[in-house]
């Protein structure tokens, strides 16, 4: 006769338990243990029985097409048994397992898809699977408490080598594998919380993959993750924040981790977020802004970028702002005019919070107004706007009408665009004013 009963959502099945107030000795433990396995392997056997005598002729088919059929032909048949009882699925997925674990990749993957099909839509539950060892079971535990903590101890190991498949995969010589299993690790971590302090690492150190195509995939899988689960977004940021921190690290891994961090979106409602941001950017920013030949690449580009995105939803970045003044107006007199524009629209906001350095500030921006790659670069309206703001908050008449003359000879030999956006702009402060 069964004891466990033929369902789909097993963990909704389960009879309540009392926490034992001692813990037991390793004996007591693996008495429990076996007497555990001895219990579902009699289980099991009733279950087969009496599938047997309903199902009889369909059975025998499925059964025979486990034995005897093509690998296709048995991953579909061991999926159809694994459906029919969650509590007494465990040979099926053993023998899931197994294939899976053959050196033949077109066996190995299609095995992996199923088992991970599985353990997502229907054996998984919304929490984390309990060890039998962690299992409030003592002696007088009765025999449905015992199978049941056995199934999910088990059941708890199975996923934990299907993991370390999908693992090893991530690393494989062949793109298209790497790129489904990498697929898997964004699919297991989306779908339930079960070892994802393993699949999280995995996948974020993909982001240093020597394949371009991978990184950047990472890049937007890890984005997608963040916005399915915006919980896990300190959890995803401090690995990231280990990830790029780390000395062995290429430059490729840091430029498609700073482009993820700058895709994250940031709400008042969540502070630590954009702090934890911030000193990331400003960590890669200062090791990067000491070399001179960073000083034009795309990679001190973003970080400028990054920053200036997590300013405003900072509670205090004055005081981590003004450690990295004297870098960031070397940025502004850059030979590249978007790393010059993207480094005073950080300056803009470093000014509010220190008034020693507004003029240098000011000077900054006079200066950019005859950039020679100004009028062809595609950052000009950003720059118009920083112009635009600090003239507006500046209350220095002298200097205002500096910036107005220095603005009016741009016009003289500006192309039309930009002729009437700096009238627009002189236009609109003279009102204010």
């Amino acid at each position: 006769q069964l004891q466990l009963p033929l369902c789909t959502s097993w963990w909704d099945e389960l009879q309540p338990r009392h926490t034992p107030t001692t813990s037991h000795p390793a004996s007591n433990l693996d008495k429990l243990r076996l007497q555990a396995r001895a219990l579902y392997e009699r289980e099991v056997a009733a279950f087969t029985t009496e599938q047997m005598r309903r199902h009889g002729s369909d059975q025998r088919f499925v059964s025979k097409l486990v034995t005897s059929g093509t690998f296709k032909d048995k991953i579909a048949a061991l999926t159809v048994q694994a459906h029919e009882s969650a509590f007494h699925c465990l040979p099926s997925l053993q023998q899931l397992l197994a294939l899976a674990q053959r050196p033949a990749r077109q066996v190995n993957l299609k095995a992996i898809e199923a088992l991970v099909e599985l353990f997502l839509q229907r054996l998984l539950p919304p929490r984390a699977l309990i060890p039998f060892e962690q299992q409030p079971l003592s002696p007088s535990s009765t025999e449905r408490q015992l199978l049941e903590a056995h199934f999910e101890a088990t059941l708890k190991g199975i996923y934990a080598e299907l993991v370390e498949l999908v693992v090893r995969g991530t690393a494989d010589n062949v793109l298209y594998c790497k790129q489904r299993m990498i697929g898997t690790v964004h699919a297991m971590l989306c779908g339930k919380p079960e070892l994802e302090r393993t699949l999280l690492p995995v996948l974020v150190n993909k982001l240093g993959d020597p394949e371009k195509k991978v990184s950047s995939r990472v890049t937007h899988l890890l984005g997608m993750l963040c916005q399915e689960h915006p919980a896990m977004k300190p959890v995803v940021l401090a690995e990231i924040q280990r990830f790029v921190l780390r000395p062995n690290v290429n430059d490729r891994g840091k430029y498609c981790a700073t482009i993820f961090m700058n895709q994250i979106i940031l709400t008042r409602r969540e502070p630590g977020i954009a702090q934890t941001l911030l000193l990331i950017y400003l960590s890669l920013f200062g090791a990067k802004a000491q070399d001179a030949a960073q000083m034009n690449t795309r990679m001190l580009s973003a970080l400028l970028s990054g920053i200036h995105r997590a300013v405003p939803f900072c509670q205090s970045p004055g005081n981590v702002l003004i450690k990295q003044l004297g870098t960031l107006f070397r940025c502004a007199h850059a030979t590249n005019f978007a790393t010059t524009v993207q480094a005073l629209m950080v300056l803009s906001h470093a000014a509010g919070f220190d008034e020693s350095c507004t003029h240098r500030f000011y000077c900054a921006v006079y200066e950019a107004m005859l950039h020679p790659e100004l009028s062809a670069s595609s950052k000009v309206a950003l720059y118009l706007n920083v112009v635009y703001k600090a003239m507006k908050s500046d209350s220095h008449q002298e200097r205002l009408k500096a910036f107005a003359k220095r603005l009016l000879q741009m016009c003289s030999h500006a192309a039309p665009p930009l002729a009437c956006g700096v009238l627009l702009l002189i236009a609109e402060v003279s009102r204010g004013k």
